[in-house]
């Protein structure tokens, strides 16, 4: 009997003690699972930048240190870290523009609608001036009675439907014209450059002026820097259709070579300007030179002819010395200078 109790009781334990292992292999794999520890160890590293840097430890400034650090980490790890976060919702800005896009796309299909619809008109004021045209012939011709009659009924109809058809085009008219004042009043009011998928003149001024605010008592600065097919190349960006190839192309190597938290713009004019945080002028200059050489090697083919691709860049400093109604202004004479010698890059010294 005391020996059947002291199986039980070992027993007893021996299932504790499994129970407590499976614990305790849990907790560890908790503990030692790759992708918090990664997490962690990468959020502590962005932080001591940040802190080593003297930047203010706010949600903005961490996501940039963080897209910056992680941009020099191995892709593995880029990749598992990424992967970790599971899948994320667009931001308000992604949605926006998408937004946006789509209110362009509909403008397109109003504008098409209405061009249609148009010719639907003119094919029925064609069909009524043929019917003026038999009418005349039928009335020359003998014992053409019941044609004139059949030809005036038709005429009296087809009358009342061109003017039906006539009062419905004026209200689609009005309707288009509201339309599209209300897309221009969108328009003015986005931050997507439609052509080129890229943000606007007035999102980057916006940010500017926001970032201005932020430098005038620290020692951080920014830099923003734009770029524009070379001097040389003006024969072939003569052509409208390969002046926008030209561009698109550009846009594509400074989306493949910036930061998720560097803003690309369409400044006007085949101008694009890119927003860098967070840098000094040596780092700026190898950007700037990182994008030129990258063109430089970039060929495009019109009309089974082979043109190399050539940028100039000018390079402005985003400090607290920076005016906002000049900073554009200012970056295009570097831009104008570079352009001028065939340089990769000019850096505006001030006045």
């Amino acid at each position: 009997m005391m020996s059947g109790e002291l199986a039980k009781m070992t027993e007893a334990q021996e299932t504790d003690i499994d129970e407590n292992q499976q614990i305790d292999d849990s907790v560890s794999e908790d503990i030692e699972d790759p992708s918090v520890t990664d997490i962690q160890r990468f959020s502590k590293e962005v932080f001591d930048a940040m802190n080593s840097n003297e930047v203010a430890p706010l949600p903005e400034n961490y996501k940039i240190y963080f897209e910056k650090l992680l941009n020099d980490k191995p892709k593995e790890f880029r990749d598992d870290l990424l992967a970790s976060f599971g899948p994320r919702d667009e931001s308000l800005i992604e949605a926006q523009a998408e937004l946006e896009l789509k209110v362009s796309e509909n403008y397109n299909t109003i504008t098409k609608l209405l061009q249609a619809v148009i010719e639907v008109h003119k094919n029925f004021s064609v069909l009524y001036r043929i019917v003026q045209n038999h009418k005349k012939e039928i009335a020359a011709v003998n014992n053409a009675n019941t044609f004139q009659n059949i030809i005036l009924v038709f005429e009296q109809e087809l009358l009342k439907l061109h003017q039906t058809l006539k009062k419905q085009m004026d209200e689609v008219r009005n309707f288009y014209e509201t339309c599209a004042d209300n897309v221009q009043d969108i328009v003015a009011c986005s931050i997507l450059d439609s052509r080129y998928k890229v943000f606007t003149r007035k999102y980057m001024e916006s940010k500017v002026l926001k970032m201005l605010g932020a430098v005038r008592d620290t020692k951080h600065t920014h830099f923003f820097i734009i770029f524009k097919v070379s001097k040389k190349l003006e024969k072939i960006t003569a052509d409208k259709r390969k002046f926008i190839a030209i561009n698109k192309t550009i846009v594509k190597i400074l989306q493949n070579l910036v930061n998720k938290s560097d803003i690309i713009a369409y400044i006007g004019e085949g101008v694009f300007g890119v927003l860098l945080y967070y840098i000094d002028k040596e780092s700026a200059k190898r950007f700037a030179n990182r994008i030129c050489n990258n063109v430089s090697s970039t060929n495009i083919y019109f009309d089974g002819k082979e043109v190399i691709l050539a940028v100039n860049s000018g390079i402005l400093e985003i400090n607290k010395n920076t005016k906002h109604q000049e900073f554009i202004k200012n970056a295009i004479e570097a831009l104008r200078k570079a352009a001028n010698s065939d340089s990769s890059f000019v850096v505006f010294e001030g006045k």
